[in-house]
């Protein structure tokens, strides 16, 4: 735990110094920002560890605030210096038409990113 706790620190105090090529573990984010009522949507989510340590248990998490409706992933880890992709499936059969907001999390144990994005049924 000491370790992991002493990897986080560094990566802080790295981010501090070096700006905006420590500051997340998000990579890319694609999706259907626009779906038609009973299609799929698709959403695929890029994790970069820019880090020396490997981040272990990651899951993706897509929340639609008004719908109260959870997309979520199994857990995963994500070797030093390397990137993982995550796609997350939602079908939209008994959602109405509307624009809803969408909250993108990227988590473990020991550190938590978040996005937003709005998804647009038609």
């Amino acid at each position: 735990m000491k370790k992991k706790m002493a990897f986080f620190a560094a990566f802080i105090v790295m981010s501090f110094f070096f700006g905006s090529s420590f500051d997340s573990f998000f990579g890319k984010i694609r999706g259907d920002e626009t779906v038609k009522a009973g299609e799929t949507l698709q959403y695929h989510v890029n994790v970069v560890n820019h880090a020396e340590e490997e981040i272990e248990d990651v899951n993706v998490k897509i929340f639609i605030y008004d719908l109260d409706e959870m997309i979520v992933t199994s857990t995963f880890d994500v070797e030093n210096k390397d990137n993982s992709a995550r796609s997350l499936l939602w079908d939209t059969s008994d959602v109405e038409p509307g624009e809803y907001l969408a909250r993108i999390t990227l988590s473990n144990d020991e550190f938590r990113e978040v996005k937003h994005r709005y998804i647009t049924i038609i």
